[in-house]
C-alpha cells in the first residue's frame, strides 16, 4: 500500500493520534517528537522511524543538526498492523455463530 508523504514547514506542529499504532518514518529534515509517559524527547532525522501507540503525540519540524537553517520535515505514518487483522485475531476467540462471515 503506497502511503502519502506528509509535510510540516519550519517550526509547524501537528498532533498525532496514534492509539492503533503507527510507524512514523522521517524522509527529509529533523522531527521533533514527545509523547505522554515518555522520559524523554525524540529527534529524528531523514531515515529514522519509530513505532508509536500512544493516544497523543506531538511532533514538530526542527533545526536539522547539520543545517545552518531551519527547513521543512517530510515523513509518513504507516498502521504498525494491517487494516483488519486484529478482527481476525479476535474472531478466533469467539464462538463459531458470532463470527464474521468473510
Amino acid at each position: 500500500m503506497h502511503q502519502a508523504t506528509l509535510t510540516l514547514l519550519p517550526r509547524q506542529t501537528r498532533l498525532i493520534n496514534a492509539s492503533e499504532g503507527l510507524q512514523l518514518e522521517v524522509q527529509s529534515g529533523c522531527l521533533w517528537l514527545t509523547r505522554s509517559g515518555d522520559a524523554v524527547d525524540h529527534f529524528l532525522v531523514a531515515g529514522e522511524r519509530i513505532a508509536l501507540q500512544e493516544n497523543l503525540v506531538l511532533i514538530e519540524s526542527d533545526r536539522h543538526p547539520d543545517t545552518t537553517g531551519l527547513v521543512a520535515a517530510r515523513y509518513r505514518l504507516t498502521p504498525l498492523r494491517p487494516a483488519g487483522s486484529a478482527l481476525r485475531v479476535l474472531s478466533a476467540f469467539w464462538p463459531a455463530r458470532f463470527r464474521p462471515v468473510a
